[in-house]
């Protein structure tokens, strides 16, 4: 489904989406990449960004094209960053106002703040919100308060910004579009153990925050016929005297394809987390709405962030407890015909709006009902 099949080349509404991203291997980077794709059924989208464009699309495995429009400053990493974001805001606005967009939208908080004090022309602008950075950061309050309420839409990724942001801002501007996922497997009967040896996988960075140390140590506590798979990160962020095990295997940044591969190829795909205040109130993590898209079973850290997407169709451990780890991959492990088919009957039923297909959908909905009412 293309934009042109619902406007004539004259009609179609145009679409800027800026985000200053510069690393390819961030989920933000790919919550970019496969968002603009999809408004594209529904919008003329040209993406600015702060990275080179070169490979990024078959990476990602794009098949609805857009307009990549790389603003440079990705190699500026000796210069002050603040600084680098600003000359990066001025440089697109410059653009946006030597153009005609119906539609600025932006996850980029540093930017509106920019867009919200400079002359720009007259635009409706949406903003994605993922954190109400007066709290999170040391943003002045002022200046996003200033920025959220010169967007005439704000989306937030979790209820716990929606309920922080409207402290600032008129609460019938706030909405929910939770991180997504591109495809959605319905499965038509429970999945077949196949592997000889049980898979165990954990997708993502390897950073502290990211609590995989956690599952490395739960892992390596247990004597099982089963095996890790680490994907995605930089081992140097975990302790190598625990990674020797010839039961762990890490593997580097993927591609999307061979990602989607290797978690349909796991038995068990694990989210792990830190136990603090941005990850029980404001995230929405994308990995694991990706993990609840497959027919895998997911285990993962007990928060009410995560209990917010998955409910009760998904396996709980208490979080950066090794102890509650290591006795759930145990269970899971030695039980695994009966957890399988939980998975079968309850992941399904958490699943509506969480595709890239249905955000874009939300996001054009909301330009139809404002140029209706103009």
């Amino acid at each position: 489904m293309n934009s042109k099949k619902f406007f004539s080349e004259e009609e179609c509404p145009n679409l800027a989406f800026v985000y200053y991203s510069k690393d390819k291997k961030s989920a933000s980077t790919k919550n970019m990449v496969k968002t603009c794709e999809y408004l594209e059924d529904y919008f003329s989208v040209d993406c600015y960004s702060a990275m080179s464009s070169e490979g990024l699309k078959p990476f990602f495995d794009v098949k609805n094209d857009f307009n990549m429009i790389n603003k440079g400053f990705n190699s500026w990493d000796n210069f002050n960053q603040l600084f680098v974001r600003f000359l990066f805001s001025l440089s697109v606005i410059s653009s946006l106002n030597s153009s005609k967009y119906d539609i600025v939208y932006t996850r980029d908080i540093f930017f509106l703040i920019i867009l919200s004090i400079l002359p720009s022309k007259d635009f409706q602008v949406y903003y994605e919100a993922h954190e109400p950075y007066h709290i999170t950061t040391g943003c002045p309050k002022f200046l996003e308060t200033k920025a959220i309420n010169f967007a005439e839409k704000i989306f937030c990724i979790s209820e716990g910004v929606k309920r922080d942001l409207s402290f600032i801002t008129e609460k019938d501007k706030l909405s929910i579009v939770r991180n997504c996922t591109e495809n959605r497997e319905k499965a038509d009967e429970v999945k077949k153990y196949t592997n000889q040896e049980f898979t165990i996988a954990y997708t993502g960075s390897f950073k502290p925050r990211k609590g995989v140390d956690i599952l490395v140590e739960a892992f390596g506590n247990l004597d099982l016929n089963a095996r890790l798979i680490l994907i995605g990160g930089d081992s140097s962020n975990l302790d190598e005297s625990r990674l020797q095990s010839d039961k762990i295997e890490i593997k580097g940044f993927l591609s999307q394809k061979d990602l989607s591969k290797e978690m349909k190829a796991a038995d068990l795909l694990v989210f792990t987390s830190r136990d603090n205040m941005y990850q029980r109130r404001y995230t929405c993590p994308m990995k694991l709405v990706e993990y609840l898209s497959t027919e895998n079973i997911v285990l993962a850290a007990d928060l009410p962030t995560v209990r917010w997407v998955a409910k009760d169709s998904i396996n709980y451990f208490e979080p950066e407890d090794i102890k509650s780890l290591s006795n759930k991959l145990e269970d899971i492990v030695v039980n695994k015909e009966e957890y399988l088919k939980k998975t079968f009957e309850s992941k399904n039923n958490v699943l509506e709006g969480l595709t890239y297909q249905e955000k874009a959908k939300s996001i054009f909905n909301e330009f139809e009902n404002f140029t209706k009412q103009i």
